[in-house]
């Protein structure tokens, strides 16, 4: 199987970083950045089940589009309670915060995928 679609290849990076972000072991003995708990867990789970089944809605390509800014949207929470709980502890290090930039990489991804449908679209309804 070969990869043709730029998108397909955002959404499979994006659905790794989702995945592995709940356990990338971002926080310390202070709490620095609370990557556990079922919420953060089920949330980027889901997100993650989600895009990858974007992946594979290349045939219909309104839903993929609908689907991946459902999955864009579901990104903006890990990232937001992320973005909390290190703007309540002020002495993280540098290590500890760079498990957190996987949601913001994650999301960017699948706005540049969701980008690229709509270019596909819009080369599709001019030919």
């Amino acid at each position: 199987m070969v990869i043709q679609r730029i998108q397909s290849v955002y959404l499979l990076v994006a659905t790794v970083l989702l995945v592995v972000f709940p356990f990338a072991g971002g926080c310390d003995a202070r709490g620095c950045v609370a990557l556990s708990g079922a919420v953060m867990l089920t949330v980027c789970l889901l997100d993650a089940i989600l895009t990858a089944i974007c992946i594979f809605r290349y045939r219909n390509l309104r839903s993929q589009i609908s689907l991946c800014g459902v999955c864009a949207l579901l990104s903006a929470v890990p990232l937001a309670l992320t973005a909390v709980s290190a703007m309540r502890a002020s002495q993280c290090a540098a290590a500890t915060l760079l498990p957190a930039l996987m949601p913001l990489a994650a999301l960017l991804l699948q706005l540049l995928a969701r980008r690229a449908m709509r270019a596909d679209k819009r080369l599709l309804a001019d030919s």
